[in-house]
């Protein structure tokens, strides 16, 4: 541990000003990070019997999105389009995946997302936005 330390401060890092440690204590279960994967990490504690897991397990955390969507997923989206392989097909038609579009209670009507030279789209625009980019409607 003491090799990495030095590294970070050969790197400009201070102890206790922006590098700090973390101690782990073995006595104490760990908070379990969901993600990715944390629909799987999740049925793999269901099915871990409840003694297993109050013992080891203080803790689930899922990190994912904000349920308002991300913006980067639109260019994501737009991407895709042009995959034509039968998978990608079946990707694209699962409504589902574009729950992380950036929501309209989130974005306002006046902050354009994507801005292409024909028209700008906002999170208000979604449909048409799907529909521009070759996308079936849901």
């Amino acid at each position: 541990m003491g090799r990495l330390v030095e590294a970070l401060e050969e790197l400009g890092y201070r102890d206790g000003e922006n590098l700090f440690g973390a101690p782990y204590d073995f006595r104490q279960s760990p908070a379990a990070l969901g993600q990715p994967c944390g629909y799987f990490a999740l049925e793999f504690l269901n099915r871990s019997p409840l003694p297993w897991r109050r013992r080891h397990i203080k803790h689930f955390v899922m990190a994912s999105t904000g349920a308002g969507g991300f913006v980067r997923f639109m260019e994501v989206v737009a991407s895709c389009v042009s995959d034509v392989s039968p998978l990608a097909r079946v990707r694209r038609s699962v409504p589902s995946k574009f729950t992380p579009l950036p929501s309209p209670k989130v974005f306002d009507r006046d902050t354009p997302l994507v801005v292409t030279r024909d028209k700008n789209y906002t999170a208000h625009d979604m449909p048409a936005f799907l529909a521009a980019a070759g996308l079936p409607e849901f």
